[in-house]
């Protein structure tokens, strides 16, 4: 990770290079003699810039709005807590004292 050179006192943006997880393009790297792709490894660097204010502005001053869903309020969900419970269960084989085959937390229950 490179830093930019520091910004002006007035400003509050300081700008990140990155690697890109992207190649450049081989089009760009090719020679005009040469009608064959290289195999070149070079990434282009993904420029990022931040800031900051001491007082939030009017449109970003917080959350206008909290959902909660409680289980089945919105989306009925509870099969699926179970399929992960007894994915994780059997995955690191938690029995009951006396019973050979995993835990299974059923419908029933």
């Amino acid at each position: 990770m490179t830093l930019s050179p520091p910004p002006p006192p007035s400003s509050s943006y300081t700008t990140l290079v990155f690697p890109c997880l992207w190649p450049l393009s081989h089009s760009k790297l090719r020679s005009r003699t040469s009608t064959k792709k290289k195999s070149l490894n070079l990434w282009r660097p993904l420029l990022v810039s931040a800031s900051a204010s001491a007082s939030p502005s009017p449109c970003c001053s917080g959350p206008r709005a909290l959902i909660f869903n409680c289980d089945g309020v919105i989306l009925e969900s509870e099969h699926l807590h179970r399929q992960a419970y007894n994915d994780a269960f059997a995955y690191f084989n938690v029995r009951y004292s006396n019973s050979p085959e995993p835990l299974n937390w059923g419908s029933e229950c």
